[in-house]
Protein backbone atom coordinates (compact mmCIF):
# COMPACT_ATOMS: atom_id res chain seq x y z
CA UNK A 1 0.00 0.00 0.00
CA UNK A 2 0.92 3.32 -1.17
CA UNK A 3 1.37 6.53 1.64
CA UNK A 4 -1.69 7.83 -0.38
CA UNK A 5 -3.80 4.32 0.49
CA UNK A 6 -4.20 4.06 -3.17
CA UNK A 7 -5.38 0.55 -2.91
CA UNK A 8 -8.96 1.71 -1.34
CA UNK A 9 -8.81 4.72 -3.41
CA UNK A 10 -12.44 4.88 -5.85
CA UNK A 11 -10.50 6.46 -8.62
CA UNK A 12 -8.45 2.81 -9.24
CA UNK A 13 -10.92 2.22 -11.97
CA UNK A 14 -10.89 5.83 -13.25
CA UNK A 15 -9.46 6.75 -16.62
CA UNK A 16 -6.21 6.42 -15.00
CA UNK A 17 -6.32 2.82 -13.40
CA UNK A 18 -3.92 1.35 -15.73
CA UNK A 19 -1.05 3.39 -14.05
CA UNK A 20 -2.19 3.72 -10.71
CA UNK A 21 -2.53 0.07 -10.29
CA UNK A 22 1.07 -0.45 -12.60
CA UNK A 23 3.24 -2.50 -10.49
CA UNK A 24 6.90 -2.07 -12.55
CA UNK A 25 9.50 -4.72 -12.19
CA UNK A 26 12.30 -3.01 -14.32
CA UNK A 27 14.28 0.53 -13.87
CA UNK A 28 13.28 0.98 -17.77
CA UNK A 29 9.59 -0.23 -16.76
CA UNK A 30 9.46 1.95 -13.34
CA UNK A 31 10.94 5.31 -15.86
CA UNK A 32 8.24 4.81 -18.41
CA UNK A 33 5.91 4.76 -15.76
CA UNK A 34 7.09 8.29 -13.93
CA UNK A 35 7.09 9.64 -17.05
CA UNK A 36 3.73 8.92 -17.89
CA UNK A 37 2.13 9.78 -14.29
CA UNK A 38 4.12 12.98 -14.75
CA UNK A 39 2.40 13.81 -18.23
CA UNK A 40 -1.08 12.88 -17.01
CA UNK A 41 -0.34 14.75 -13.79
CA UNK A 42 0.14 17.71 -15.61
CA UNK A 43 -2.28 17.43 -17.66
CA UNK A 44 -5.07 17.35 -14.87
CA UNK A 45 -3.36 20.07 -12.92
CA UNK A 46 -4.08 21.98 -16.31
CA UNK A 47 -7.92 20.79 -16.21
CA UNK A 48 -8.12 21.53 -12.53
CA UNK A 49 -8.82 17.81 -11.70
CA UNK A 50 -6.79 18.12 -8.47
CA UNK A 51 -7.86 14.80 -6.85
CA UNK A 52 -6.93 12.88 -9.65
CA UNK A 53 -3.31 15.21 -9.99
CA UNK A 54 -2.95 14.36 -5.92
CA UNK A 55 -2.91 10.79 -7.06
CA UNK A 56 -1.47 10.67 -10.28
CA UNK A 57 1.67 12.63 -8.69
CA UNK A 58 1.42 10.63 -5.39
CA UNK A 59 1.77 7.20 -7.47
CA UNK A 60 5.13 8.71 -9.16
CA UNK A 61 6.67 9.84 -5.76
CA UNK A 62 6.23 6.30 -4.90
CA UNK A 63 7.70 4.79 -7.96
CA UNK A 64 10.58 6.81 -7.92
CA UNK A 65 11.39 6.78 -3.46
CA UNK A 66 11.04 2.84 -4.28
CA UNK A 67 13.19 3.34 -7.07
CA UNK A 68 15.77 5.55 -5.30
CA UNK A 69 16.41 2.64 -2.92
CA UNK A 70 17.25 -0.10 -5.13
CA UNK A 71 19.20 2.26 -7.25
CA UNK A 72 20.90 3.45 -3.97
CA UNK A 73 20.95 7.03 -5.64
CA UNK A 74 22.58 9.94 -4.54
CA UNK A 75 20.96 12.80 -2.86
CA UNK A 76 22.47 15.51 -4.68
CA UNK A 77 21.22 13.21 -7.99
CA UNK A 78 18.79 14.39 -10.62
CA UNK A 79 16.00 11.66 -9.56
CA UNK A 80 16.42 13.99 -5.96
CA UNK A 81 15.54 16.92 -8.03
CA UNK A 82 12.96 15.40 -10.30
CA UNK A 83 11.54 13.84 -6.54
CA UNK A 84 11.34 17.77 -5.57
CA UNK A 85 9.58 18.72 -8.54
CA UNK A 86 6.62 15.46 -8.21
CA UNK A 87 6.69 17.25 -4.10
CA UNK A 88 6.10 20.50 -5.31
CA UNK A 89 3.02 19.59 -7.79
CA UNK A 90 1.81 17.24 -5.42
CA UNK A 91 2.04 20.31 -2.74
CA UNK A 92 -0.24 22.52 -5.47
CA UNK A 93 -2.73 20.09 -6.08
CA UNK A 94 -3.35 19.32 -2.56
CA UNK A 95 -3.46 23.30 -1.71
CA UNK A 96 -6.26 23.34 -4.01
CA UNK A 97 -8.21 20.60 -2.29
CA UNK A 98 -7.70 22.55 0.72
CA UNK A 99 -5.24 20.07 2.15
CA UNK A 100 -2.89 22.83 3.64
CA UNK A 101 -1.39 20.60 6.32
CA UNK A 102 -0.43 17.94 3.29
CA UNK A 103 0.60 20.77 1.09
CA UNK A 104 2.72 22.20 3.30
CA UNK A 105 4.63 19.20 4.00
CA UNK A 106 5.09 18.26 0.71
CA UNK A 107 6.66 21.77 0.35
CA UNK A 108 8.97 21.26 2.58
CA UNK A 109 10.15 17.54 1.19
CA UNK A 110 10.53 19.31 -2.12
CA UNK A 111 12.54 22.04 -0.29
CA UNK A 112 15.09 19.64 1.39
CA UNK A 113 15.09 17.62 -1.23
CA UNK A 114 16.25 20.20 -3.91
CA UNK A 115 17.24 23.37 -1.28
CA UNK A 116 17.44 25.61 -4.96
CA UNK A 117 14.06 24.82 -6.57
CA UNK A 118 12.60 28.59 -6.82
CA UNK A 119 9.37 27.55 -7.39
CA UNK A 120 9.43 25.25 -4.43
CA UNK A 121 9.90 28.59 -2.34
CA UNK A 122 7.90 30.83 -4.07
CA UNK A 123 4.73 28.37 -3.40
CA UNK A 124 6.35 27.59 0.06
CA UNK A 125 6.14 31.92 0.94
CA UNK A 126 3.23 32.27 -0.79
CA UNK A 127 1.38 29.29 0.57
CA UNK A 128 2.27 29.71 4.15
Amino acid sequence: MSSLGLTSNPMLGSIHGDVLNANPATEDERNRLIEELKRRGKSTVISRSFPESELLYGKAIDVMAESDVKSGADPASKKSQDLAILYSNRSLARYHLGKLEESESDARRATILNPVYSKVKFCDMDTF
